[in-house]
């Protein structure tokens, strides 16, 4: 078998589910990842190498395939709307922040600092990249605040969904 394309995220960088519409959208057999994934990552930490199949370029087509799922018109007038939803979404430094930006609040009108953690770091800050409450305790902090009405943080790659707290 021969590597015929080689499909490369701005700065080297795309989530699991990215690569996994990518897959399917130029109809590859299949994409290898390199990731770090539930593992604290950088020079001294874990790393893994996945390979999604063909049923598994970067945010711009993942983009496109959220807009054929959701009803990006209805999310954005709950975000921007006279009484817009506050969210606080943490990236945890992983893959997700420049999808958290770009389609939260570049297209969807979320303000800019809706979107907290976003530059992908190779240490992920020094916090290992897991949603929970032992690692995400400035998402729970914001939370408890009572300024929000819907938080999310995002694993390293993008694959987990996020742990979800809302304030009823």
């Amino acid at each position: 078998m021969q590597i015929g394309r080689l499909v490369i995220g701005l700065n080297g960088l795309l989530s699991t589910p990215a690569v996994s519409c990518i897959i399917r959208k130029i109809k590859a057999i299949g994409g290898i990842i390199l990731t770090a994934s539930h593992n604290p990552g950088g020079p001294g930490g874990d790393f893994g190498i996945k390979f999604n199949v063909a049923n598994g370029d970067s945010v711009e087509v993942y983009l496109q395939l959220l807009r054929n799922i959701f009803d990006f018109s209805a999310i954005k007038g709950l975000l921007t709307g006279p009484d817009q939803l506050k969210i606080h979404i943490d990236a945890m430094n992983g893959v997700m922040g420049p999808y958290v930006r770009r389609i939260l609040c570049d297209e969807l009108g979320a303000p800019v600092n809706s979107a907290v953690n976003c530059v992908p770091l190779e240490d992920f800050g020094g916090r290992p990249p897991e949603p929970n409450l032992t690692y995400a305790t400035s998402l729970v902090d914001a939370m408890k605040g009572g300024e929000f009405g819907f938080g999310a943080a995002f694993d390293a790659d993008g694959v987990r969904p996020p742990n979800q707290h809302h304030n009823l």
